[in-house]
């Protein structure tokens, strides 16, 4: 993703990388071990699909990284009733908007500016976190104006409402 200014990857971007190197590792290695298992090498096949679960794991673990080194650095120093989702993944970006939640009605905020993006590097750009969190406040009961204060911004406005309260609090969030 890198930031606006420079070209040179942000740790993020490092992070995503690794990442994606894992995936195509654990891809070729469960390749392989289904061609062994076809071959009747069982063996073999479960020893290479161990090793493409592993490959697995470094995945999660990497783009955990990159998730954690994204929201670092586009939120430092930014209130909290402002929270940028930037180079987050839809399922990241639900972990920390939640949280976010949390924050912002400890502290008594009315409202929470939530910066989503256009959609510029998602597949095909189509935008992704703005129709997902947008529906994910709707689901809370939030008030939610689109593209305020500004495009690829969503302003949440919780109105005393109290039913995210229940929702949160119900839910299972495993990282």
């Amino acid at each position: 993703m890198g930031n606006l200014w420079s070209s040179a990857p942000t740790t993020g971007d490092q992070y995503r990388a690794e990442a994606a190197v894992h995936a195509a590792r654990r891809a070729e290695l469960l390749s392989r071990s289904q061609a062994a298992w076809r071959a009747g090498d069982k063996a073999l096949a479960k020893s290479l699909s161990d090793a493409g679960k592993a490959e697995g794991a470094r995945v999660l673990e990497a783009n955990a990284r990159a998730a954690d080194a994204y929201f670092t650095s586009n939120n430092k120093g930014r209130p909290v009733a402002e929270v940028d989702l930037h180079g987050l993944f839809a399922d990241e970006a639900v972990v920390r908007i939640e949280e976010r939640i949390k924050a912002c009605r400890a502290a008594g905020q009315p409202h929470l500016v939530v910066i989503v993006g256009q959609g510029n590097h998602s597949k095909d750009g189509i935008p992704v976190l703005k129709p997902r969190i947008r529906n994910l406040m709707e689901q809370y009961g939030f008030s939610v104006v689109v593209d305020k204060p500004n495009r690829g911004c969503i302003l949440v406005q919780f109105d005393g409402n109290r039913r995210w309260v229940d929702i949160l609090n119900a839910a299972c969030t495993i990282l």
